[in-house]
């Protein structure tokens, strides 16, 4: 079990956000040099169709009212999402994984590590 050196939930996390945060920053930076970009969508792709969600479900907890959510977004990332995943495991800390279709489809063994460390998924679009 991970040490927490006296901190209560609050302080975990808070950790863990601030973990992510850092690793999360620094695949922005490492992105950004290596010059990757995204490519447009062809000029033919039409948008999916758009389906209400009921606000019940797109902002509840698990956790109650004053439960603090975390997101991980644009995954996942062969890289960066272990890491991630380290620092939500020594925090003790559940996260959602919002991850988009391609990079899903790319890297199936690490949507397997999140969802098989407890995390949630999440769609974030084919091309966000």
């Amino acid at each position: 079990m991970a040490r927490h050196a006296g901190r209560g939930w609050y302080g975990r996390v808070i950790g863990a956000a601030a973990a992510v945060t850092a690793v999360a920053a620094g695949a922005s930076v490492w992105t950004a040099q290596a010059g990757q970009n995204t490519p447009a969508a062809p000029a033919h792709h039409t948008a999916p169709k758009t389906v209400a969600v009921s606000p019940v479900i797109a902002h509840s907890s698990d956790g109650g009212a004053h439960a603090v959510n975390i997101t991980i977004d644009d995954g996942p990332d062969p890289t960066w999402t272990p890491q991630v995943l380290q620092v939500l495991r020594e925090n003790g800390v559940k996260a959602t994984f919002c991850m988009i279709g391609p990079e899903a489809q790319a890297h199936p063994d690490v949507v397997k590590q999140v969802v098989a460390a407890g995390h949630r998924l999440c769609d974030h679009t084919v091309s966000h």
